[in-house]
């Protein structure tokens, strides 16, 4: 079973332990998962650049954008919630749907380069005593609820 901890309170857990190694480890790990979107906005512009689809900075970018669906991946908020905190904290007067037109637009390519960045970079760490750890994600939105089904199509 998985628990969240906030930060302060995993690191005082660490420190009581003293694991000082193993936060210094943490926290170079965070910086490099923050330098990989470090550059996301533009990169994604330009992978839709590359299928000629223009896009625009009115209201919200792409960070904003991914910040929105990130933080919806957890297991509580509504959509509702994620924006309502995302424009409180950085001081913006967005509407949901705008998150949600402009995480549309990004290519499944970049989800799927950020993975593999992301993934090596936990090989990094995790496997330096060459212990071998497997990472597996799955998103479980749409399922096959007909599973016993004799035809082999997707139920929706």
């Amino acid at each position: 079973m998985i628990y969240y901890l906030s930060n302060q309170t995993f690191k005082n857990i660490l420190l009581r332990n003293n694991n000082l190694a193993f936060i210094s480890e943490l926290n170079k790990l965070a910086n490099d998962i923050n330098n990989l979107f470090k550059n996301a906005d533009s990169n994604i512009k330009n992978m839709l650049l590359k299928k000629k689809i223009k896009t625009r900075n009115k209201k919200i970018t792409f960070i904003d954008a991914l910040c929105y669906i990130f933080n919806y991946s957890f297991i509580e908020p509504s959509k509702q919630c994620v924006v309502s905190d995302y424009n409180y904290d950085n001081n913006m007067n967005v509407n949901r749907t705008s998150y949600y037109k402009k995480e549309l637009k990004i290519p499944i390519k970049f989800y799927n380069d950020t993975f593999i960045k992301i993934k090596s970079l936990l090989d990094k760490y995790l496997n330096k005593n060459n212990n071998l750890y497997n990472v597996i994600s799955v998103d479980g939105t749409k399922v096959n609820e007909n599973i016993f089904s004799l035809t082999s199509h997707v139920v929706r």
